[in-house]
């Protein structure tokens, strides 16, 4: 069976980054909310595909070598884990009094 690709409101636990292993993102959990595609609609020549995506204590690599927390970054599908959800019990029920 083969995973399916990520998308748009997937739950991830970063797993790599820029930095490798010094990433200060690593093991943040984020959502994504969508797909990069770049400027001719391609897919980054290297990474693959990439997400944008948003989670508490996200920071961004700024120009001058520093880490600023933005609450969202664009990552790379490689450098995510997908957290699946519970699964939905199915064989719940709900028992009322009715009064009459």
């Amino acid at each position: 069976m083969t995973a399916r690709p990520l998308q748009a409101g997937d739950v991830c636990e970063v797993v790599g980054g820029l930095g490798r292993c010094a990433s200060p993102n690593l093991g943040l959990r984020v959502t994504i909310k969508h797909r990069v595609f770049g400027t001719h609609g391609a897919d980054h020549t290297q990474l693959g595909p990439v997400y944008r995506c948003e989670g508490k204590g996200v920071v961004q690599l700024t120009d001058a070598g520093t880490y600023t927390e933005t609450g969202w970054a664009d990552f790379a599908g490689a450098w995510l884990r997908r957290i699946e959800p519970p699964p939905i019990n199915q064989n719940t029920s709900i028992e009322r009094e009715v009064a009459a």
